[in-house]
């Protein structure tokens, strides 16, 4: 997926007069009307499927960016835009500060990955400093697309669709896994999957000549993460991982290996 495909000037709006989180809404209804694919559905049922989805949890994050989104079951494809809000609004973010920069993504009930993609690729400004502040700060659409294409797009051009690697990235940190989990979600759109185990030592205590090594309370619960990804992401996914697993030398509790595959067909959901 590229975000070019979908997030676009004639989908972003600078300033807004909304007071409260209700007021914001309807307003991100009412810019994502002006695309065909909601033709069928009024500004009211739109807002009505963000809020109930804010209902659930708010889409405040930190650092002044929010997403809000919702699902359509007949929709056909995607509709992303952006709101600015120069004086920031309380969206209930969960560091409890306004929020400046308002994401919103419109999608088919039925594309749940490719949702979760664009999620994931924009909750990557999120650990950007300053890029909030940057985006509300600019005075047209066009700054903001630019700005927001340059950060979310991956610097290196996909050189072929086969071309691809497999990851292997064994967790046993669970203060890792979900960092990790979310550097997949944002590289591929599907094709990754968790699988949960336990370390050697657990299956090894229970045969008699190597029961004095280890014991029930020595038991290490292990999260695999396979994920299929094109190979020119792969250097920027390891260095990512690496980046968080990166305290001191020589620790343990994170295997990270990659296979070049050389066929691939399918893909699954998340």
């Amino acid at each position: 997926m590229n975000m070019t495909t979908y997030f676009t000037a004639a989908h972003i709006k600078i300033g807004t007069n909304a007071k409260n989180r209700a007021d914001l809404l309807y307003e991100i209804a009412q810019l994502a009307k002006k695309s065909p694919l909601l033709s069928k559905h009024s500004t009211d049922e739109v807002y009505t499927a963000l809020l109930a989805r804010e209902n659930i949890g708010s889409t405040g994050f930190e650092n002044g960016i929010a997403i809000p989104h919702c699902m359509f079951e007949d929709l056909t494809d995607f509709v992303v835009g952006l709101i600015t809000v120069p004086q920031g609004i309380d969206f209930n973010a969960y560091d409890k500060k306004p929020t400046f920069v308002f994401f919103f993504i419109i999608g088919p009930a039925g594309k749940r990955s490719q949702h979760i993609f664009l999620l994931s690729s924009i909750s990557k400004l999120l650990n950007v400093p300053g890029a909030a502040s940057n985006i509300a700060g600019f005075s047209t659409p066009d700054d903001i697309l630019q700005f927001v294409l340059s950060r979310l797009q991956p610097k290196d051009e996909v050189v072929s669709q086969k071309e691809k690697c497999m990851f292997q990235v064994f967790v046993q940190k669970e203060e890792y896994f979900e960092e990790i989990l979310k550097i997949f979600a944002s590289a591929v759109p599907g094709s990754v999957t968790v699988l949960e185990t336990n370390n050697a030592g657990n299956y090894l205590h229970h045969l008699p000549l190597f029961s004095a090594f280890w014991s029930e309370e020595s038991r290490i619960a292990t999260k695999l993460i396979i994920g299929i990804i094109e190979r020119s992401f792969c250097n920027d996914v390891i260095r990512r991982i690496n980046m968080i697993n990166s305290e001191k030398d020589g620790q343990t509790g994170v295997l990270i290996t990659v296979q070049d595959l050389l066929f691939t067909s399918g893909a699954i959901e998340f």
